[in-house]
Parts: structure tokens; C-alpha cells; sequence
């Protein structure tokens, strides 16, 4: 417990079920923090841990085509292997990225991309 003695585990079943998780199915922390995070249906407390970033693409063929989009996230994996928090912030969100047709990153009308 709290004060440093023994305190048994508690099981976690009721509260799976009450948020619709299949209590066979496994989730980590962050899994479970965006499931039970809307449950509390409190909108300081989602706005405390939720964020946003704007996506931007451009084409680089000259015809001028672009795309801005608003991303709301809760949490960001960064690699930090490197031990620098903003230098691996800078390498995600502001160095350009070259996205390639072949791996399936074409303009796609339908989808407004």
C-alpha cells in the first residue's frame, strides 16, 4: 500500500467491462489511457493531456498542390535514443520528408490528401 506495507492486486475486470475492453484482450498503459480518458467525460481533463500539430504536405513536382490538416494526439512516441528531447521533436515535425507513390503516399482526391 500507500504506507509501504503489503496490499494485494487488485483485479481490473469490473472496469474493463464497464468500458467495453474484453478483459482477454491485453493493453498497456497508453492503451488504456485513451480508452478510460473519455469515460470521465470531464473536459478539463482531456484538454490537460490532449494536443494538436499541423500535418502539412506540398508536392514537390511544381504543381503547387498542398495540404494543411489539424492532428489531435494524447501522446507522442519520440525516439530518444539519442538523449535529446528536441532534437528528436525536431527530426519528427520539422525536417521534410520526401513521401514516395511506390510505398502508397500518392495525392488522393478522395480523401482531401
Amino acid at each position: 500500500g500507500l504506507d509501504g506495507g503489503y496490499a494485494p492486486s487488485t483485479p481490473t475486470t469490473v472496469l474493463s467491462r464497464t468500458l467495453g475492453i474484453p478483459v482477454w484482450e491485453q493493453q498497456d498503459s497508453q492503451e488504456f489511457w485513451k480508452l478510460l480518458l473519455p469515460e470521465f467525460k470531464l473536459p478539463q481533463l482531456v484538454d490537460l493531456y490532449q494536443g494538436s500539430y499541423e500535418g502539412y504536405i506540398a508536392a514537390i513536382d511544381g504543381s503547387g498542390r498542398e495540404r494543411k490538416r489539424e492532428e489531435q494526439f494524447l501522446d507522442l512516441s519520440l525516439d530518444v535514443s539519442g538523449g535529446s528531447v528536441s532534437a528528436a521533436l525536431e527530426d519528427m515535425f520539422c525536417k521534410p520528408e520526401l513521401l514516395s507513390e511506390k510505398e502508397g503516399n500518392g495525392w488522393r482526391p478522395e480523401k482531401d490528401a
